[in-house]
């Protein structure tokens, strides 16, 4: 017959050292975990990336979790603030791909030191 999961031994065990002892949080959590992600994600193939990145958070961070509140619902809140930096990051790298509608040029970062010799800084658009 298997061991019931006792969140509250489990927590101390992590909080003592044993990192193993966070496995058994990630298989009664990760299911739930993953389901909350898949459900806000359109591309499935990034659900156990961002999985993996919210456990990592939580380990790191177990000593902020506060006993009398629900875990996986702690859990969830880092899950949330990972899909808003990937939304964010995503939505930048869109950006950068996506065609421009002016023919000119973009201006040149201000780190290079002069402007590329194909394009004359008078037929640069506005940033």
């Amino acid at each position: 017959m298997p061991e019931t999961f006792n969140l509250d031994d489990t927590l101390d065990a992590v909080l003592r050292g044993n990192a193993d002892a966070f496995l058994e949080i990630e298989r009664a959590h990760g299911p739930g975990l993953r389901a909350f992600l898949a459900s806000q994600l359109f591309h499935l193939d990034e659900v156990d990336d961002l999985a993996q990145e919210t456990l990592i958070t939580a380990y790191r961070k177990l000593h902020t979790f506060r006993r009398h509140e629900e875990f996986g619902a702690w859990l969830r809140g880092i899950a949330r603030n990972k899909l808003l930096q990937y939304f964010e990051r995503h939505s930048r790298r869109s950006a950068l791909m996506e065609p421009s509608t002016s023919k000119a040029p973009p201006c040149w970062p201000r780190s290079w030191r002069t402007p590329p010799r194909a394009h004359a800084p008078s037929t640069c658009r506005p940033c």
